[in-house]
């Protein structure tokens, strides 16, 4: 498991999470174009005010096959 914090990391991963979760968007305070693309505004300000990203790793289990994506 990773935290990140520095500001290029959280907006990236923060539009990625975005793109796909638009209650995600409401909640942080970020608007979406009509083609479903963040505000780059909003996402520096949500960096700004102390958003920070998450990243899990997974490992393949026997007997489970993990989806690709």
């Amino acid at each position: 498991m990773d935290v990140l914090t520095d500001r290029a990391s959280v907006i990236e991963l923060y539009a990625v999470i975005v793109r796909g979760n638009q209650n995600f968007a409401k909640f942080n305070k970020i608007a979406v174009d009509a083609a479903g693309q963040p505000d780059p505004d909003d996402l520096y300000q949500a960096w700004a005010a102390g958003a920070r990203a998450i990243r899990l790793y997974f490992s393949a289990v026997p007997g489970f096959p993990l989806m690709d994506s």
